[in-house]
């Protein structure tokens, strides 16, 4: 959807493809996976980056806030 194959994708990443899905949990609920989604959009880049590269690796650790 996000990548132009199917049509109704969001208008924000029509423009920015292909969109490369980083990171993701079966095992959240959806109120625990909107916390985790605010929390890291909060992150300063840098440790944005490093939490999604963790994610990537298979060690998702959310840094603590400071």
């Amino acid at each position: 959807m996000h990548n132009g194959l199917l049509p109704g994708g969001a208008k924000y990443t029509s423009g920015r493809r292909p969109v490369t899905l980083i990171a993701r949990s079966e095992k959240l609920a959806k109120s625990m996976a909107l916390r985790l989604e605010y929390r890291i959009k909060k992150l300063p880049s840098g440790k944005k980056e490093r939490f999604l590269i963790a994610c990537r690796d298979g060690i998702p650790a959310l840094p603590q806030d400071t």
